[in-house]
């Protein structure tokens, strides 16, 4: 707990994410997710 706030240094996958955030909810860890762009490959 003496690291909190903190970012995880790896991205995941929208779906990992968001299961991720949703499991520390139920523990009722305030969490929140930062969409980060990936540019487009026109």
């Amino acid at each position: 707990m003496n690291n909190l706030p903190g970012v995880l240094r790896k991205p995941l996958y929208k779906y990992q994410a968001q299961s991720f955030v949703h499991e520390l909810r139920k523990v009722q860890v305030l969490a929140s997710l930062i969409f980060i762009d990936q540019p487009s490959n026109s």
